[in-house]
């Protein structure tokens, strides 16, 4: 016969796991968590980027509440279907980060392909290839179009810089930058990676404890804040900066080298377009020396001038569609969403046109097509 211990334990044990189970249904239904979910292998360790896309990887990306994706990875390390033979076209390769890479949009729905469809509606025979990767800085995109970029011969290679990290991450370490892109790398132990991917309860704790640890560090967030609009020490400014010009250099060179033309396109953090997001972080930094929400664009725009390198600010259009209150970003991923895509791409095209209307003047067969 049981004993009222053993009794009095395993209504204990029952009455927890209802509770766990009521607590796990409120919070799925009131206030369910966000988690980046990925299917494992989109990465392979790389000598020259610190890792790169794993060729051939088909999988899904997820943030669990705003969107869920499939990813497809060709054998060049691309996301997209298989590159067929060359006939003729010319031929974009779209670099970047996680926001070129389109995290939280089907592949059809990328800055990439609206770009290409964008521009054959104008009548030009080409292909916008996405070599966007999670995580990538300038530094890391330079490296990988010299080591594999350039052998899928680009006419025009566009880079897009994002202004709300990409400084800070060319002088970040990759080590650094790679445990932060697949959450499921960090955990300690199975039980903890598998309730995050299914606890919405263990989720709300685990952000709340992540909070409060940001509160006890003196708000790590501000810090990144001043960094990213130019209140960072002069130490850190100057290494960013320095890391930045030498990336590049790299990639005037090498597209000279290959006879390919270079662009860039400044991809503006939501912080930056969204008026009520600008308002908060410009009280919070209030009186901070140094600090100004356009440094970034201040920064890439002098040193592209510096060296020719062509560009096309995004800021601007971007905060005035904004005012009309279309949403351009998730507003808990705070990555484009579908309509953000399709307008950095339409706001593009009319910039890379004339690109492409002097290459056809030098090579008949880049010409655009007779409708």
């Amino acid at each position: 016969m049981n004993s009222p211990l053993v009794i009095n334990l395993s209504l204990l044990a029952l009455g927890t796991g209802v509770a766990l189970i009521g607590a796990e249904g409120v919070m799925r239904l009131f206030a369910p968590q966000p988690a980046i979910l990925l299917e494992a292998g989109l990465y392979v360790e790389d000598a020259t980027t610190g890792y790169r896309h794993q060729p051939g990887y088909l999988g899904h990306l997820s943030n669990r509440l705003e969107y869920a994706t499939q990813v497809e990875i060709n054998e060049q390390g691309l996301r997209g279907p298989h590159i067929g033979t060359d006939n003729g076209q010319t031929r974009l390769i779209v670099l970047g980060d996680s926001f070129v890479f389109g995290q939280g949009v089907e592949e059809g729905e990328t800055f990439s392909a609206y770009l290409e469809a964008a521009l054959t509606e104008q009548g030009h025979d080409v292909e916008a290839l996405n070599a966007g990767v999670r995580g990538y800085g300038t530094v890391q995109e330079a490296a990988w179009l010299d080591r594999y970029g350039m052998q899928l011969v680009p006419d025009v290679v566009i880079v897009g810089v994002f202004l709300g990290n990409d400084l800070s991450d060319n002088a970040t370490p990759v080590a650094e930058r790679w445990r932060m892109l697949a959450p499921p790398r960090s955990w300690h132990t199975p039980i903890t990676k598998w309730l995050y991917t299914h606890s919405h309860v263990y989720d709300g704790a685990r952000n709340w404890w992540q909070q409060r640890r940001r509160l006890g560090a003196q708000l790590p967030d501000v810090a990144w804040l001043r960094r990213t609009y130019g209140a960072a020490n002069d130490a850190d400014r100057d290494k960013e900066l320095r890391a930045t010009e030498d990336a590049l250099d790299a990639l005037v060179d090498v597209t000279r080298q290959n006879d390919a033309v270079l662009m860039a396109v400044l991809i503006p953090d939501s912080t930056q377009v969204e008026s009520e997001s600008r308002a908060a972080v410009e009280k919070l930094l209030l009186g901070t020396p140094g600090f100004d929400i356009q440094y970034p664009n201040e920064t890439f725009s002098r040193l592209l001038s510096a060296r020719d390198i062509p560009y096309l600010d995004l800021t601007p259009i971007f905060r005035m569609q904004a005012q009309s209150g279309e949403a351009l970003y998730y507003p808990i991923d705070g990555h484009w969403n579908q309509a953000g895509h399709k307008l950095a791409a339409d706001s593009a095209a009319p910039v890379i046109e004339p690109i492409l209307l002097r290459l056809a003047a030098e090579e008949p067969s880049l010409a655009p097509r007779e409708d």
